[in-house]
């Protein structure tokens, strides 16, 4: 009974983090084409259109990283540069910034936890409306969350694929917004912190 139990309350929280993701794709890609570009999407389409090389040419004379650039060099080739086209990497990395939430509560605390981040992820108005424009702000976020999410993992198991994955997940938020060194940064005292403490949870070494 204790078995059916568990089974049934994991059935039930894989339904609400599935309903969670549909809710928030809802939101996300609702209406997607429904405003024209305003400035800054504008620049983002200048920056993107052409080769990869001319992206990467524009970019270089920018204080903006080229990643989001890269995806929506990418995204225009495949879906054209319409105002829905433009903006729809952003509404499916918002929609997966809803997962990595999970994930990330689920990781630190328990799935409950989880399932309480990623409702208020899925509502939460500023990153919806950031889900809506074509600029780099919901890659940001989901970049953010990952290298944490990965730094956890690699700190709790240092096996050479978990590190790789960490250092593969620090060179995308490197590359997604100068405020990522500040992440990057803040993440990596934390952790030193910890060895510093010998926290029983940590198991990577100096």
């Amino acid at each position: 009974k204790e078995q059916i139990v568990v089974n049934r309350k994991l059935d039930f929280q894989s339904i609400a983090l599935l309903t969670l993701i549909a809710v928030a794709a809802l939101l996300r890609f609702y209406g997607l084409g429904r405003m024209g570009l305003w400035g800054d999407e504008a620049f983002s389409w200048a920056q993107a259109n052409g080769s990869l090389i001319d992206t990467l040419g524009k970019t270089s004379w920018d204080d903006h990283l080229p990643l989001y650039n890269v995806i929506l060099n990418f995204s225009i080739r495949l879906l054209g540069d319409s105002e829905a086209a433009l903006r729809m990497s952003s509404a499916l990395l918002g929609t997966l910034a809803v997962w990595l939430t999970y994930r990330l509560g689920t990781v630190l605390w328990d799935r409950t936890t989880g399932l309480l981040a990623a409702l208020l992820t899925t509502f939460s108005g500023f990153l919806i409306w950031h889900s809506q424009v074509a600029r780099m702000y919901t890659l940001f976020a989901c970049t953010a969350m990952y290298f944490v999410l990965t730094t956890i993992h690699a700190a709790r198991d240092p096996s050479p694929k978990r590190l790789v994955l960490n250092a593969l997940a620090g060179i995308l938020l490197l590359h997604t917004h100068a405020y990522g060194s500040f992440i990057f940064a803040g993440i990596n005292l934390f952790v030193f912190t910890a060895l510093l403490l010998k926290k029983a949870w940590l198991r990577v070494s100096l």
